[in-house]
């Protein structure tokens, strides 16, 4: 058989396996409102493939957790309830509460992290900022390893009891509740707030709670003013960087100055005492100068 032939049906292969496996893990959750233990036993008796699987109720409010197994002595699939998980009844709770908080115009609430004051454990069930304190936004605006080990850990300390613990079951729970619809929020917003004040934003949606995700062009300084990192080089630059930045102090200038560099965007001109840069958009280019 050609190689070229051979290499695109294991390719094929694996893709089916790979959405099989998925559909199959979807079948590990199951929602059934104002539902009897009667009811929400067979509910997770349709479960595949067999062991833990969820069955939750909004109205209620309530999260059960079910062992599916087959019995080889009745020759038939049983399901016994046992514990949830502490912390990811607490998400359950926590996303059902945040019906009723603002959402953006694409339905997602607001969370916020403080590097100076840690969550006590209320919404996150550990610190998800731990081993991050020292870092700023400018670190995570340039860093893609720094962006995936703390995306995972904001996932992690939302569905389980440690941020380094991750909870494929309690993740796709997560992914199903923000596909609940109503006012139940369809993701998370969290902007993290760092020592120096600087800010960095990620997102976590039902496409993948496994991990949040890093905003280009939403990270800022200080004084407010956008950081720079690869959105200065897209179509949305114009509507994040174009304008008059002061800064406070020369330091906070000259990072950002340096972030620009990095994105291929020079300051041009003369530098002042004001610490103060224009930048301007023409013809899809990004320009910016002192003042």
């Amino acid at each position: 058989m050609n190689i070229w032939k051979t290499a695109s049906c294991s390719m094929l292969l694996g893709a089916l396996l790979a959405s099989a496996a998925g559909a199959a893990n979807a079948e590990q959750v199951h929602r059934c409102d104002n539902c009897t233990y009667t009811q929400k036993m067979n509910k997770a008796l349709t479960s595949t493939p067999l062991g833990l699987a969820y069955v939750f109720d909004v109205p209620n409010a309530e999260l059960t957790m079910w062992e599916v197994r087959h019995d080889g002595e009745l020759r038939m699939k049983t399901a016994d309830q046992t514990a949830v998980d502490p912390a990811t009844y607490n998400m359950f709770l926590n996303v059902l509460g945040d019906a009723s908080a603002p959402k953006a115009e694409n339905g997602r609430a607001t969370l916020t992290l403080d590097a100076s004051f840690p969550p006590a454990g209320s919404r996150f069930s550990s610190n998800p900022l731990a081993g991050f304190e020292g870092y700023t936004a400018y670190d995570f605006s340039r860093s893609g390893t720094l962006r995936s080990q703390l995306g995972t850990a904001i996932a992690n300390s939302l569905v389980s009891g440690s941020a380094s613990y991750s909870n494929p079951l309690g993740t796709l729970l997560l992914s199903f509740l923000f596909n609940a619809g109503g006012p139940i929020p369809t993701g998370y917003t969290i902007i993290i707030t760092w020592v120096d004040g600087s800010k960095t934003t990620f997102v976590i949606e039902s496409d993948d709670t496994s991990q949040a995700k890093y905003v280009p062009g939403a990270s800022t300084t200080l004084e407010g003013v956008p950081i720079p990192d690869s959105a200065v080089n897209t179509d949305a630059a114009g509507g994040i960087f174009t304008g008059e930045w002061d800064f406070s102090n020369l330091r906070s200038l000259e990072d950002w100055i340096n972030a620009m560099a990095m994105n291929g965007i020079p300051v041009t001109g003369q530098r002042t005492s004001q610490n103060k840069v224009a930048c301007v958009r023409v013809d899809g280019v990004l320009s910016c100068q002192y003042l």
